[in-house]
């Protein structure tokens, strides 16, 4: 049936051109047809196509319009960047307008997230367009019956957080209406906003009863009354993310948040930037240990790594992501050992990024003893890491691996032939692997060891970069993406033999394949001619593309002796 519905959808994308350009059709689907072929084009975000719906007819816009609504967050694709911004603006702007019922349909009903950062992003654009474009999208946003919305700064029209905070008050009031009013079934589940007032978010969050996940630029703004709201109004809410939570008071005010919610509904906890989290907030996590299957704490600081075994054992967890600043990963935490028992009782891990103080040995210490058995591996490599290469060569079902050097020059001495060594037997063992991302200097001869077959995506450092690399690489049958950060020294003959070489596998799949060199040496630049013949032959074969940065070009070499 979804097949049908799928070449339904093509033909009634014809068919939609057809009735828009004013020209007689052989037939008319049935309504439920066409509800089910816009469905489908939803599920595929094609916004452009479900817009020529709603220019059809009323019948029609009546079944697109719910649906186009309920995926604006996506991107449009295949639009300019003046075009992006039109569309987006002008789909905000009825969103908004529909609240005020100015609307053909209360458009503000039908999304399923509120992503207020996308609209101040797209306000906060315009002032950098060209005059004709900046005064056409003022004019056209700030209309009636939105022109109360238009502060202003002097001469200028300031789009502010307050901008953004109204808008949202008026769509929030819409729902409650809708929902007490109307009996209507409120859909958003995600809330995501740059500054969210305390005030404001309480009264946001006890009118959204279906909202799942809440995202904020500033974590301060949580606390025990946002999470008692979120309690009392929201039963299916499970994930947290701010960018950043900076303040005197910010441990204890998110405790207060986290502490709030009804135990063991937390499922996902993000902190993308800087956070002055610590034993209040972890422990506050502990009432979500069972529940919590992702926890991501980016520019983690000693309190908070010193408090992470607070959480208590977390059996659901299965994605952990940890990095810290480059000042604390020179130092263990004082809790290393006590975090290594908290983790290694976390057996459906599979999901690990880690950027922290003795990382390596931290992440071998938790392998050795546990039954822990990675998908997918990020690490940053600062210094010994021979333990953790032996503990991965028993990580066999690892898909997906990175592992990036930021070590000292003083630690460099370190990478040896025994280093290298374990780290191909581990490779070897990686049955399942498809994409590696890898900045240890490894040889064409331990490339050979490895025996990568399933590889699909590959990121490589390596020594010796040459033409028998190239031809080792040719062997990979699934290869889809190339990129060599290296320098290299690559002939114009050599990269297109390895291209058709590639082209003739018939037994392979390379589809998409994409080529990106990252220090092709200025003595071995490819004139504009033969780069373009090698883009225009990955294309051709593979619809894929070609990059290439050059190093030590003489002319910026020579700029840089003046910056002073």
């Amino acid at each position: 049936m979804r097949d049908q519905i799928m070449t339904r959808s093509t033909v009634a994308r014809e068919e939609i051109a057809a009735q828009t350009q004013g020209l007689s059709t052989a037939y008319i689907l049935p309504q439920e047809i066409w509800l089910e072929v816009m469905r489908v084009l939803a599920d595929q975000l094609d916004t452009n196509s479900l817009y020529v719906c709603s220019q059809v007819s009323r019948g029609l816009a009546s079944l697109a319009l719910p649906l186009l609504y309920s995926i604006h967050h996506n991107s449009p694709a295949g639009l300019s960047v003046i075009g992006f911004v039109k569309g987006s603006m002008i789909l905000w702007r009825s969103i908004i307008a529909s609240a005020s019922g100015a609307t053909f349909l209360p458009y503000c009903t039908f999304i399923k997230a509120l992503n207020l950062s996308n609209l101040l992003n797209i306000l906060d654009d315009v002032p950098r367009y060209p005059q004709q474009y900046k005064k056409y999208f003022q004019d056209v946003f700030f209309a009636p019956p939105l022109q109360d919305l238009k502060i202003r700064r002097g001469r200028a029209v300031d789009f502010s957080d307050a901008t953004i905070v109204a808008a949202a008050d008026r769509i929030i009031d819409k729902l409650r209406t809708a929902a007490h009013d109307e009996d209507k079934d409120i859909g958003i589940t995600s809330l995501e906003g740059p500054y969210l007032p305390t005030a404001n978010l309480i009264n946001w969050v006890s009118v959204l009863s279906r909202l799942k996940s809440l995202a904020v630029r500033d974590g301060s703004v949580l606390n025990r009354d946002v999470g008692l709201a979120i309690r009392e109004n929201c039963p299916g809410f499970n994930e947290i993310t701010c960018y950043f939570c900076d303040g005197t008071d910010v441990d204890m005010e998110m405790a207060g948040c986290i502490g709030s919610l009804n135990p063991n509904t937390l499922e996902s906890f993000t902190i993308t930037s800087k956070n002055e989290l610590g034993q209040e907030t972890f422990q506050a996590l502990g009432q979500h240990a069972v529940s919590l299957t992702r926890l991501s704490v980016r520019d983690i600081g000693h309190p908070g790594l010193n408090s992470l075994h607070l959480i208590g054992p977390c059996p659901q967890l299965q994605a952990l992501t940890l990095e810290s600043d480059r000042v604390i990963r020179r130092s263990r935490w004082a809790s290393y050992e006590e975090t290594i028992s908290w983790l290694e009782q976390s057996v459906n891990l599979v999901d690990v990024r880690l950027n922290i103080a003795d990382g390596p040995q931290f992440l071998a210490a938790v392998l050795e003893q546990s039954k822990i058995s990675l998908l997918s591996l990020n690490i940053e490599v600062t210094g010994d890491a021979d333990a953790l290469y032996l503990e991965l060569s028993r990580q066999t079902k690892i898909q997906t691996l990175t592992i990036r050097s930021s070590r000292d020059e003083d630690d460099e001495d370190m990478v040896g032939t025994e280093t290298i060594q374990l780290l191909v037997v581990a490779l070897s063992k990686m049955e399942q692997l498809r994409q590696l991302i890898l900045s240890e200097p490894l040889t064409a001869e331990g490339f050979a060891c490895a025996k990568c077959d399933t590889l699909e995506r590959v990121s490589l450092n390596a020594y010796g970069m040459d033409e028998a690399y190239l031809q080792l690489l040719c062997t990979l049958p699934r290869l889809k993406f190339l990129h060599i950060m290296s320098s290299t020294a690559f002939t114009y003959w050599q990269l297109l033999a390895f291209v058709q070489t590639l082209r003739d596998d018939a037994q392979g799949d390379h589809g998409g394949f994409h080529l990106a060199l990252d220090g092709q040496l200025w003595e071995y630049r490819f004139s504009p001619v033969d780069e373009a013949t090698i883009r225009d032959t990955i294309r051709e074969a593979f619809g894929g593309g070609f990059e290439v940065l050059v190093q030590g070009d003489p002319d910026e070499l020579h700029e840089s002796d003046f910056s002073d």
